[in-house]
Order: structure tokens, then C-alpha cells, then sequence
């Protein structure tokens, strides 16, 4: 590509518009070309992008998505899903084939690649995609649609950055009481815990709580000297069973003695009398097995002696 066309690319995250394109020179058939030789990539109708690593996952692809839409429609705010992935959220188990915006329309639009609801005066914040409606507001809509796993994952996140305190999502989730999904947000809110440092570990925890286990995040276990003995993702209260997410990324970045220095850990946990369970993302797939094992653990540290967790 020429120079105009990769500087008009860069002042937009990589996004331009065909109308943005024809003003520098580019027909149809120069952006066409541009597409089969790999210069550019086809986000959807009048809008390209210059190709980057990061367009090969999903949610990549709709933050370009996201830059698009506020190209072609300057007057549109990010809302909902959208919203919530421009303010480095995340969006677990939800679809992102669209991007959800706000703009000065009298009725719902829905076009193969945006999702466009009447605009509301709700505070807007700015982020790195563009103007966004705020991560409380944006975090009670996705619940809405979503669910709770989808609220309660993302509400984790921003309540352990600090991106949200627990009562402006409180005093956001007062403002839609009564509507259609409203209960969601209930139970959201009942959920929440900005202890969870992953979002596997809030996807565990919202299953132990249904099941009826509760557990205490990120517990502290000292020795029978008091001293910091370490910290670890859940205890079950009333008991001596510890629950590890294995996520397994600080595995792979700490390698032989990330690995040497867990059994370590490990081993000291259990000679002071506690039962460690170990949950895997895979086995999130299975929470019948999970809770069994966990139940297990329960009924066995029941049956032996060691320090109440």
C-alpha cells in the first residue's frame, strides 16, 4: 500500500472506510486487489483493515469492528458487549459477531455487522476503541443479554482492577429493576467478588456457590507458628480443602522451577493437614466431576486430623 493509505490506516487502529480509501485514490478494484494480495482485509460492508495477528481471534476482530463503527457512524457511542471489551474487560461465552452501538436512531437497527440502539444520556467514557458508555453501565447490560456467568466474570475483573467500585455497579443495576432479565442482575450482583484474580477462577466460583459450597478467595494459610505458609485461590470454609484453578500460563512462563517450587508449596500444605484439589479449564466442562471431587475432599478431610481452614 502507499504511504497516505498506511498513514490514514494507522490514525484509526488500522481501520479505514471506502469512503476514507476513494479520497486518497482507491476505487473498488485497487481495494479488491488489496484484499487478494493480503494488504488488507474485508471487515465487512465499507470497511478494511490493515491485517495484524491480533484479527485472528475473535475478540481482535471486534475491536476493529468496534473502530469501524465509530468510523462510519461519528455520532455512535460503544454500548454493552462492546462497551465492556473496550474497557479491557473480559466478554467469557459471549457472541461478538457484532458490535453493539448507540446512536441518535428512533428505533433498533441490526446490520450484518452492528447492532444499533436508540442513543440514552448516559455518562460516556473514552477508551482506546473510542467513546464507550461506562464499565458499570456496560457490565449490567451484558448481563441483561448474557446471563449471569457472563456479568459475573466481567464484574470480577473490574471490581479487582478497580475500574468499578461494587456500589456504582449497585446503583447502575438500580436504574433497570424490573425489566425483562432483571433477576440476572440480581444474581450478578450476589456473585460478584473482585477477589477472583481470572477469569477461570470466577467461572469456578460461581459453580461452587450454586452448588452450595462456599469458599473463601485468595485464603491466606499460616503454620501452626502463625507464619505465611502461602496464598491460595479458594478455601472452603469450616474445612481443610484448598481449591487451585490451574490456568496453567504461569507454568508455561516460569517453566522446571515454576514447577519444582509449586510441589514445594504443595507439599507443605498437605503435611500441615490440608487437602488440595486442583481444577483444570478443561474440567470446568464437567462441574458434575468437579464437585464430586471437591465433596470428596470435604468428606475426607472430615475424617482426618489437621488445623481448621
Amino acid at each position: 500500500m502507499d504511504d497516505a493509505m498506511l498513514r490514514m490506516a494507522a490514525t484509526h487502529g488500522g481501520v479505514v472506510t471506502t469512503a476514507a480509501a476513494r479520497a486518497l485514490g482507491w476505487d473498488k478494484r485497487a481495494l479488491r486487489e488489496a484484499v487478494r494480495s493480503g494488504a488488507l482485509h474485508d471487515l465487512g460492508r465499507s470497511l478494511y483493515v490493515v491485517p495484524t495477528p491480533d484479527l485472528q481471534t475473535t475478540e481482535g476482530k471486534h475491536k476493529a469492528l468496534c473502530r469501524g463503527g465509530l468510523l462510519l457512524y461519528p455520532d455512535a457511542v460503544l454500548s454493552r458487549t462492546s462497551a465492556v471489551l473496550a474497557h479491557e474487560l473480559p466478554v467469557h461465552g459471549v457472541d461478538l459477531s457484532r458490535v453493539w452501538l448507540q446512536r441518535a436512531v428512533t428505533s433498533e437497527v441490526i446490520t450484518q455487522s452492528f447492532v444499533i440502539r436508540p442513543k440514552t444520556d448516559a455518562t460516556v467514557c473514552s477508551t482506546d476503541l473510542g467513546s464507550a458508555t461506562t464499565p458499570a453501565l456496560a457490565i449490567i447490560q451484558m448481563t441483561l443479554d448474557h446471563g449471569i456467568v457472563a456479568g459475573v466474570v466481567a464484574a470480577d475483573q473490574a471490581l479487582h482492577t478497580a475500574k468499578i467500585t461494587s456500589e456504582e455497579l449497585r446503583r447502575v443495576a438500580g436504574t433497570v429493576s424490573g425489566w425483562p432479565h432483571s433477576a440476572r442482575v440480581t444474581t450478578m450482583l450476589s456473585l460478584m467478588d473482585g477477589r477472583s484474580e481470572s477469569v477461570g477462577e470466577s467461572r469456578l466460583r460461581i459453580d461452587l456457590s450454586v452448588a452450595g459450597i462456599p469458599v473463601i478467595p485468595q485464603q491466606v494459610v499460616l503454620d501452626n507458628e502463625k507464619c505465611f505458609v502461602a496464598r491460595v485461590d479458594f478455601g472452603v470454609e469450616g474445612t481443610n480443602v484448598l481449591i487451585e484453578f490451574d490456568g496453567l500460563v504461569k507454568y508455561r512462563e516460569g517453566g522446571a522451577n515454576t514447577l519444582i517450587a509449586e510441589k514445594a508449596r504443595e507439599d507443605r500444605l498437605r503435611r500441615l493437614g490440608y487437602v488440595i484439589v486442583r481444577v483444570t479449564w478443561a474440567e470446568l466442562q464437567r462441574p458434575q466431576l468437579v464437585l464430586f471431587r471437591i465433596r470428596q475432599a470435604m468428606a475426607d478431610a472430615a475424617g482426618a486430623r489437621g488445623p481448621a481452614a
